[in-house]
């Protein structure tokens, strides 16, 4: 695998950890989300190439068209927001799927959920590929779990990890998903990525486990 393109994802996936900020009030019910459908207080977000669904109170779609409406929502929420989503905004067509949960929270931390996809030149079994973003992960995080599960026809390799930054510790649930054969020409990998704060992950945890088991791919 080329180095510089795994360095380049890696960092995709430490995007969900820059979201700090004040207090979120509760303005879920003002905001208007874009390309989503509502169902039983759960709603399906639709990405580039992938949905999800998730709690009514996320907001979120596909950064490469959706990113100004989410911001600008965010910006609603907080102003400090407008900085700290310009890296999602310089890399926005390298990022499939964002959300993030506007309900009230006592952490200084915006609960998100971001998608990237990396697609490999050679045949990769998920084994491969996982062993090789552990490697890259730990190298900046605490690995807690790792283990092998089924997300409906998908078999992925679940990841929870901890990182600790200046201000606060957050956790992260990661699961790699490979959505093609390993000895075709190209291999294609989803990797999901739930973030939330260590404070609220077991609280969360259930919500993430349902959100995962939706994951499913657009023709």
């Amino acid at each position: 695998m080329n180095k510089s393109s795994r360095a380049l994802v890696f960092s995709f996936w430490l995007i969900g950890s820059i979201f700090t900020a004040v207090n979120i009030p509760t303005l879920a019910n003002e905001i208007e989300v874009p390309t989503i459908v509502q169902s039983n207080n759960w709603q399906v977000i639709e990405g580039k190439g992938v949905r999800l669904s998730l709690p009514a109170a996320y907001i979120g779609g596909n950064p490469e068209i959706d990113l100004d409406k989410i911001t600008a929502k965010l910006v609603e929420i907080n102003p400090e927001y407008s900085n700290r989503i310009e890296a999602m905004k310089r890399n926005a067509t390298a990022i499939s799927f964002s959300a993030f949960d506007t309900s009230p929270s006592n952490s200084s931390f915006i609960t998100n959920v971001n998608i990237v996809t990396e697609s490999i030149p050679t045949p990769m079994t998920l084994e491969q590929y996982s062993q090789t973003s552990l490697q890259e992960l730990a190298r900046v995080y605490e690995i807690e779990l790792e283990e092998t599960v089924a997300i409906g026809p998908y078999e992925a390799t679940k990841i929870i990890a901890q990182l600790q930054t200046n201000e606060l510790s957050i956790k992260q649930l990661f699961y790699l998903i490979q959505s093609n054969e390993a000895n075709s020409d190209e291999t294609i990998f989803w990797v999901v990525v739930y973030s939330t704060t260590i404070e609220e992950f077991d609280s969360r945890l259930a919500n993430f486990a349902n959100s995962i088991q939706t994951f499913s791919l657009q023709q």
